[in-house]
């Protein structure tokens, strides 16, 4: 297990046991109240992610990195004498489920705090019930803007998009020489909405950089062949795709199919054995920016 996993869980047990606190901003919303201290023997934390569908590659080692740290962490003696307690559901990668999971958590199951959602999405769903209840909720891959801003019992432990994209993008006019570039945003999902225009953002500020092509998709959908012969004729250096890996791959499968040598680059929605598995040879040379 990795020490950052570790020290996540660490840190979420410490601060729903109330051992840290501490207000993040001053100019948050009034701070809720802090849920009650752990009753009883445990310490109940609530994995909120997908165990099933299209995001399950992101949800199923979050909730085996949260057991593997929960196990360690207990055999060392838990924490201020209390075992750790993982509580667990799967949201389906649906936000109205991860709505619901989020409040069964807080009003059946009594967590002191939650790790995940690992998407954008449906942890800017779960951040306001969670901030409400005095619940601390703690996501490894909320990458995108609006999640911590909703308030002080909200946190997250990943590289922000606001901070790697532009790092890419002049990675890419720098380094690769790249001048042309293409965005493929899913407009169902407010992850890739908001990595789009952080690529739109950073872009805009490097000179030897354009945007030739910027075409929508929606999550689900299965043939891009008229998006990737509107790509196609731009002749970019590299399609910046702001999705999840199922749909990345198709994507890719399809440039190469008519012909577009074009490679591929994305957050973190694309890092998933998965986007090999169903892109082949297709997403070779395809790169993704996460931390």
């Amino acid at each position: 297990m990795s020490f950052k996993k570790m020290s996540a869980l660490l840190l979420v047990a410490m601060l729903a046991a109330g051992a840290v606190g501490c207000k993040k901003k001053e100019e948050a919303a009034a701070p809720a109240a802090p849920a009650a201290a752990p009753a009883g023997n445990t310490v109940k934390i609530g994995f909120l992610g997908a165990l099933t569908g299209d995001v399950a590659m992101f949800g199923k080692p979050t909730l085996e990195g949260m057991k593997m740290a929960a196990e360690e962490l207990n055999a060392a003696g838990g924490i201020l004498g209390k075992k750790i307690e993982i509580i667990e559901a799967d949201n389906r990668g649906d936000k109205q489920e991860g709505a619901s999971v989020t409040q069964k958590f807080i009003s059946r199951d009594g967590v002191t705090a939650i790790v995940g959602d690992p998407t954008t999405g449906i942890t800017k769903v779960a951040a306001p019930i969670a901030q409400k209840a005095g619940v601390v909720l703690l996501s490894a891959g909320a990458t995108g803007p609006g999640v911590v801003e909703v308030g002080d019992f909200i946190y997250r432990d990943t590289l922000l998009d606001s901070i790697a994209i532009p790092a890419c993008i002049e990675y890419f006019a720098k380094d690769l020489k790249y001048k042309k570039v293409a965005i493929i945003t899913s407009d169902n999902n407010d992850y890739s909405v908001g990595l789009s225009q952080t690529f739109r953002d950073a872009a805009a500020k490097v000179p030897d950089i354009k945007i030739v092509a910027d075409e929508k998709v929606k999550d689900g959908d299965k043939d891009f062949s008229a998006q990737i012969t509107n790509i196609k004729g731009k002749k970019p250096d590299v399609i910046l795709f702001s999705g999840y890996y199922t749909e990345g791959a198709l994507i890719m499968k399809e440039a190469r199919k008519q012909g577009l040598k074009a490679s591929m680059f994305g957050g973190d929605g694309l890092f998933s054995p998965k986007f090999i598995e169903l892109g082949g040879p297709a997403v070779e040379g395809s790169m993704s920016a996460l931390g």
